[in-house]
């Protein structure tokens, strides 16, 4: 009796679990997000929802975290079931959010199109924050002796991970129309413009910190030396072990942005719900120093050779320069020629 109901279980587990079951690409009509559409769906936030595919015969199968499933979009970022609006609008029209599907299976590929639309509820997060240095990548172990070279060589060093960029300066402006809150941004180095709108507005929270260093890269290992040899008259004594590559240095942090902002007195009744990140980059780890190579076994008589140097770490990038929350100036301005 036990047997047959964990096979009961087991079967219902497998017939519930749209995602294990077997299909042909050909078979699939269209993929689609499946989202709750009363929660807050608002720039900058995140969302639970699932990925399904309808089938021509209108069987429905979760793809949520198929693996020759791709998801591709630059509005929405996917991180398993969660997803995070990373859309910065330029207007105020209300535009849907692009996404694509690319499903491969057994040689077979076929993308599908889909989009959804934000509420604009709940909490406007707007980031603006200076791009994060790269990391700099490991190097790999170095490379043994040769016939000609009997030491081994010695490893790479790390290199430097890239700075974080600096926020830069920015102006804002927000103001109320009936029941809907506008936000104007513009970067006053580049001149790029960005709009948001907000319906049922929670808090407005500004994201102008700098971008954290990127990581320095790992020395190569040391390569081990040859092997000593005794042929007849003729001697090779063993090489020695290379040294360890040191460790790149981690790339410094980004300054925070420095930013002018102002409130219409519309929306005087929100400034207590505006709130300011306002934080210097992290510097960068450093990069590890490899281990030196080992020396060649000696042969019969001969003296060992010698172990190669540990590599230095190197250091960690300097933490970007954090800023002040900007003064908030409540005052009238011509907020339509923002409008577009």
């Amino acid at each position: 009796m036990r047997k047959s109901i964990i096979l009961i279980l087991i079967l219902g587990f497998f017939s519930n679990c749209g995602s294990l079951k077997k299909f042909r690409v050909t078979e699939i009509d269209r993929v689609y997000l499946e989202y709750n559409p009363v929660e807050p769906l608002q720039y900058g936030g995140s969302f639970d929802a699932k990925i399904y595919a309808v089938t021509k015969d209108g069987e429905e199968i979760d793809l949520t975290n198929y693996h020759d499933l791709d998801f591709m979009s630059t509005d929405l970022a996917k991180s398993g079931k969660r997803f995070t609006v990373i859309k910065k609008p330029t207007s105020f029209k209300e535009e849907p959010l692009r996404i694509s599907y690319r499903i491969e299976k057994k040689g077979e590929s076929i993308t599908f199109a889909d989009s959804m639309i934000l509420n604009l509820w709940g909490d406007l997060k707007l980031d603006y924050k200076g791009t994060n240095g790269t990391d700099a990548p490991n190097q790999n172990r170095a490379s043994n002796g040769t016939i000609l070279f009997r030491d081994g060589q010695n490893g790479e060093f790390g290199a430097q991970g890239m700075d974080g960029q600096h926020a830069g300066n920015f102006v804002v402006y927000l103001w109320k129309e009936k029941d809907e809150y506008f936000v104007y941004v513009i970067n006053s180095d580049t001149n790029e413009e960005w709009r948001y709108k907000s319906k049922r507005p929670e808090d407005f929270l500004f994201d102008f910190s700098g971008g954290k260093g990127g990581d320095g890269g790992d020395g190569g290992q040391g390569g081990t030396g040859r092997d000593g040899e005794i042929k007849g008259n003729k001697s090779r004594p063993p090489g020695h072990g290379g040294h360890g590559g040191n460790g790149g240095n981690g790339g410094n942090g980004g300054n925070a942005g420095v930013v002018t902002f102002f409130l219409h007195p519309s929306a005087a009744d929100i400034e207590n719900r505006i709130s300011f990140e306002m934080n210097g980059g992290r510097g960068g780890q450093y990069g590890n120093g490899a281990t030196g190579g080992q020396p060649g076994r000696p042969a019969a008589g001969q003296a060992s050779g010698f172990t190669g140097q540990q590599g230095r770490n190197g250091f960690p990038g300097i933490a970007g320069r954090s800023g002040q929350p900007p003064a908030i100036t409540v005052a009238e301005f011509n907020y339509a020629s923002f409008v577009k």
